[in-house]
């Protein structure tokens, strides 16, 4: 697999826009028509901030009330309690592309297009494309893509250079031989204590997005997990993915910490790439 293509493929993880039927009630009696919530992002809250600002200047009759999704382990749990609870927002801009459909088939959201002027709306912002691949699997669309979070991997150079490389590896077996030789116990007491790398071994379901998802999606060139409503990653890319994860980890080429535990092992440059 060309890990080169992991960094172009991993933009592929939408953040979306929607609207929420089960939401918190009340808001006209405090003087708002919707409540919005958008990630806890510092530069996305000043954004928000500024677009409902100039909304609630120009529409004095149909206020938003803003506020970022409330602190939690994960913006994808914290929704769902949310949803569970009925104290969900009524537009919600921080949802992954997969999660839309888990909610539509619950009958939570407002199926866009049966909106006046969506569709021509969603057609001069949307290639045909994309139109296809926000379409749920009733017909509906009920989510607006607007924007990207790319998923990437940072490298020490000075680390590679001294392993005789000028670039970053870009295949599996390129990156294994770079880890073999990087793992270290540098004070003898038994234990590796310098790695090649690390990535979230949490065992959220999540978390897969920031590592198995991102490979898969470079080895397959853009290879969905679902089509026609079934699983579709059983195959060679899927299977070469988990088999280098696994070997990463069975070797001792990656730590295996908590990477919000203690110091920071790529800073400390005790780790030389980080995903």
């Amino acid at each position: 697999m060309n890990i080169k293509r992991y960094l172009r493929r991993s933009a592929s993880f939408l953040a979306l826009a929607l609207l929420l039927t089960s939401c918190s009630k009340g808001h006209n009696n405090k003087g708002y028509s919707l409540e919005y919530w958008s990630s806890n992002n510092g530069g996305e809250i000043r954004f928000s901030e500024w677009v409902v600002g100039q909304w609630n200047g120009r529409q004095p009759e149909a206020k938003v009330k803003y506020q970022p999704v409330p602190e939690g382990q994960s913006s994808e749990e914290i929704i769902l309690a949310a949803v569970v609870g009925k104290t969900t927002p009524d537009i919600y801009s921080n949802i992954w592309q997969g999660s839309v459909e888990f909610y539509s088939q619950a009958g939570i959201l407002v199926p866009l297009d049966t909106l006046e002027g969506f569709m021509d709306f969603i057609q001069k912002r949307c290639s045909p494309e994309t139109i296809r691949e926000i379409t749920s699997g009733d017909g509906h669309i009920y989510q607006v893509p607007w924007k990207v979070n790319p998923i990437m991997t940072i490298y020490n150079k000075g680390i590679l250079a001294s392993l005789q490389l000028d670039t970053f590896p870009l295949t599996y077996s390129a990156y294994l031989d770079a880890a073999r030789q990087f793992r270290k116990d540098t004070d003898g007491d038994g234990y590796v204590d310098q790695w090649f790398g690390n990535t979230s071994v949490k065992l959220a379901w999540y978390q897969r997005l920031f590592n198995f998802y991102p490979l898969y999606l470079a080895a397959s060139d853009g290879a969905p997990l679902i089509k026609d409503n079934r699983a579709a990653f059983n195959n060679e890319y899927a299977i070469g993915t988990f088999r280098f994860l696994q070997e990463v980890y069975k070797e001792n080429y990656f730590s295996k910490e908590q990477q919000s535990a203690g110091q920071d092992l790529f800073v400390a440059e005790k780790i030389a790439t980080k995903f």
